[in-house]
């Protein structure tokens, strides 16, 4: 079985051949078992030629002709057997086919096998054969072929002796008067090859030519992987008709295409020959496309022959090239040179020929027997007679494979460029839109890196995220760096660097793009670089208080410190001291903690002005801008309204102008509101309100001047000063005005008087009614509300 399987294998390679299934074949006479057919040996009269030793091969078997009858197994539907003689000559030759009653082996059928066995022929299907074979026997070019092989062994001569010259020309004078294949243009001509491209992935695939190409590609010169083998395609006709019309079917499918990926940005060219003689094309994937385009016709012939088994395949396939080397590399210059597709298929029949001729170690590979060898030889001689017959023929004469060769394009280069996950031809720019996402409008250190990063996200002209695009980053001003000058996007587009500011101050920028191609966007990123050496101080609160000699001031002195980009600065260290008056220092902080601040408790001096400094430097230790910072306060003595304020006091009543007009409260009923005054400027108001408690501690002062009553509002971070309109022993009354108020589009002023009694302890509270009396506002002229003189200090 492996001799069978072998043969068969190798002759994948022709380009146009038929089916080579084994079927049963209805002949006239005994049957010994399927495939099997029985016939005659039939020698012209007087034949000269060595008649001893007579012996029928075919791809399947042999046998020794009793009394000119043979029976034999053949290998399909059609095939060929050939009659040897004991020095291996081939006499005559049968040609099998379905629907045939005469198998006998003759002069007649001799011709028919020569015939069949022509590479135009073998193009055709099964059914374009049996049409063929029609025809031929109705040519009386046919008869006249007959009558040579006949006088040629009469002459003593076998019928593959390659020296018959009359034989060789009634070969090819058949193919005069018979319909060649390919005589019409196939569009595959014009571009053989289709390019697919798909992200940065490329197929070439077979456009319907019978040939192979060959493509290699390169990078700066340079091959890049391995030589990719583009398979033609295996066409035949299926009648006359068809091949006159340039019309041709397909029994093996498309062959598979040559896929491969492109890695990495640059441009490739891609080189795809067809391996076409005669053009001066000695690159390497012309050279090896040549080669297979001959190897395909032994490989051809043998599958066509041979069942080759599957065990035998890889063996076939591996052993072809290493026969064929030393047989190609002696005919390499020859065939380099040929300039027309006849003297292309004769050479490749030729060195077909003498592959077969010499096939016994690859036989071997399949352990094949003494008959396959002999089988083989003959063939080959077939084949040499036949490839000089096939030089007479006309060029529509050559099968599609070699016509193909020679018409279509011999050449075919491309050069694309990859950018990022796109493909696109050499010279082209894709169109990419480059997007801000983060990072923009920073302020950073001079000469330090910024904090955040900056990011991009490219998207292609469909707006889909692009892959793998490479962006450039481009300092365009500040002379500043970027971690990195080309980053390539994320599978979501994505792409970023870290952006370290130049020396100077001010603003600086990036600019980000993938290419500048029309159509195309940049995005460009702002930065304010600042002096890290600089450093400015300022008045956080507590300047311009008034307290009382040899006491602490009621609020803290509290300096901030800023950095050059104007952020509070942590870690500074700060000089304290008292310029003038005297006093001390309490709870006395000297570095700036994480909101920049510093402060310390000032009590005043004796008497006099009173003045504090705090020294803050820079980093080179010159000082830093609002250095020194003075704080300034003023001193005095406990005045009577401060001394007549302390004890416990109980709202009554509170009238005054709003809105609507003037208005009345008292305050009788259940709900009571107190305040309760103490020493050091300390006050605690208590609530009862909705028969419930609630309490607050918070501070005070008093101008004894202007009459006003300072109090600290802790939700704003400043005083708030109400006008000391009564204040004895017994009544505490306080106004407050806001001028030009606009409410609804209403504007009016609104004033209120606040009345309070004193009372000697806060009383255990019960539930009682509570009266609202309206009485008209009894105060002399307005009393303007003014803030406390420290509240710009506070702030």
């Amino acid at each position: 079985m492996k001799k069978r399987l072998l043969l068969l294998f190798f002759y994948l390679t022709l380009i146009a051949f038929s089916c080579t299934r084994e079927v049963s074949v209805q002949v006239g006479g005994p049957i010994v078992e399927e495939g099997q057919i029985t016939g005659k040996v039939i020698l012209p009269v007087n034949t000269k030629a060595d008649t001893s030793g007579l012996v029928v091969l075919s791809g399947a078997g042999s046998s020794i002709p009793v009394a000119s009858q043979f029976a034999i197994d053949t290998t399909g539907k059609v095939s060929t057997t050939v009659l040897n003689n004991s020095k291996g000559e081939v006499l005559l030759l049968g040609y099998n086919y379905p629907g045939q009653t005469n198998h006998s082996i003759s002069a007649e059928s001799t011709a028919l096998a020569l015939l069949m066995n022509t590479l135009t022929l073998r193009s055709l299907s099964v059914f374009g054969k049996l049409e063929m074979i029609e025809k031929i026997k109705k040519d009386p070019s046919y008869q006249e072929l007959a009558k040579q092989i006949s006088l040629g062994l009469q002459s003593g001569r076998a019928v593959t002796d390659t020296t018959n010259t009359e034989l060789i020309k009634a070969i090819a004078s058949m193919f005069k008067s018979t319909t060649g294949l390919r005589t019409t243009a196939t569009a595959g001509y014009k571009d053989p090859i289709k390019i697919t491209t798909a992200n940065t992935e490329v197929m070439l695939q077979n456009n319907n030519v019978a040939h192979t190409y060959v493509a290699g590609v390169y990078k700066d010169n340079k091959a890049v992987g391995p030589m990719y083998v583009i398979g033609g395609r295996t066409l035949f006709a299926t009648s006359l008709a068809e091949a006159a019309a340039g019309v041709f079917g397909d029994g093996y499918g498309m062959p598979s295409p040559a896929q491969f990926t492109l890695s990495g940005n640059g441009e490739y060219t891609i080189k795809i020959r067809s391996g076409k003689p005669s053009e001066g094309d000695e690159t390497l994937e012309s050279r090896f496309a040549r080669n297979h385009n001959v190897h395909r016709f032994l490989y051809g012939i043998l599958r066509d022959v041979f069942p080759i088994a599957n065990d035998c395949g890889s063996a076939i396939l591996e052993s072809i090239p290493v026969k064929l080397k030393s047989i190609m590399d002696k005919r390499e210059s020859v065939l380099a040179t040929a300039n027309s597709p006849e003297v292309f298929a004769a050479l490749a029949l030729d060195i077909t020929g003498e592959a077969l001729e010499t096939a016994t170690d690859l036989l071997k590979e399949c352990d094949a027997g003494e008959d396959s060898f002999k089988f083989l030889r003959s063939l080959g001689k077939t084949f040499s007679l036949l490839g000089i017959a096939t030089k007479f023929m006309t060029a529509a004469n050559i099968t599609a494979h070699t016509n193909d060769l020679f018409q279509a394009k011999a050449s075919i280069d491309s050069c694309f460029q990859v950018v990022g996950l796109k493909l696109v031809k050499c010279g082209e720019q894709p169109v990419y839109l480059v997007d801000s996402v983060s990072g923009g409008n920073q302020k950073g250190e001079a000469g330090k890196a910024l904090p955040l990063p900056l990011v991009v996200k490219v998207r292609t002209e469909d707006g889909k995220p692009a892959i793998k695009a490479m962006v450039s980053w481009v300092v365009k001003s500040g002379g500043g760096k970027v971690s990195l000058e080309e980053t390539e996007t994320s599978y979501d587009g994505i792409a970023q660097v870290t952006w370290t500011p130049g020396p100077g101050k001010g603003v600086q920028q990036v600019e980000a793009h993938v290419n500048k191609t029309k159509g195309s966007t940049t995005a460009t990123f702002k930065a304010t670089a600042f002096d890290g050496n600089d450093r400015k101080a300022e008045i956080a609160s507590g300047n311009s208080q008034t307290g009382q000699y040899g006491k602490e001031l009621a609020k803290p002195l509290t300096i901030r410190v800023l950095n050059g980009e104007g952020r509070p600065e942590a870690g500074v260290e700060v000089a304290w001291k008292i310029l003038a008056g005297g006093g001390d220092f309490g709870n006395l902080q000297r570095i700036t903690n994480v909101e920049g601040l510093v402060s310390a408790n000032w009590k005043l001096g004796p008497s006099g002005g009173q003045n504090v400094e705090v020294i803050v430097k820079k980093k080179d230790g010159t000082p830093a801008a609002g250095s020194p910072v003075v704080f300034s306060a003023s001193g005095g003595k406990e005045g009577n309204l401060a001394k007549l304020i302390l004890g416990n006091w109980k709202l009554v009543k509170e009238y005054g102008m709003d809105r609507p007009g003037p208005y009345s409260y008292t305050f009788d009923g259940p709900d009571h509101f107190f305040w309760i005054f103490k020493g050091g400027g300390d006050y605690e108001y208590r609530t009862f309100y909705d028969q419930k408690w609630s309490t607050g501690d918070n501070i005070y002062k008093i101008d004894e001047e202007e009459k006003v009553l300072f109090f600290f509002d802790p939700s704003d971070k400043e005083w708030w000063g109400r006008r000391i309109v009564t204040l004895n022993e017994n009544t505490l009354l306080l106004y407050e005005e806001e001028l030009d108020v606009v409410l609804q589009g209403v504007k009016f002023d609104y004033t209120t008087y606040t009345e309070f009694e004193r009372i000697s302890e806060i009383p255990n509270l019960r539930v009682g009614s509570n009266s609202t009396k309206r009485i008209t506002p009894s105060a002399k002229g307005k009393i303007g509300g003014i803030r406390s003189p420290f509240q710009k200090s506070i702030k």
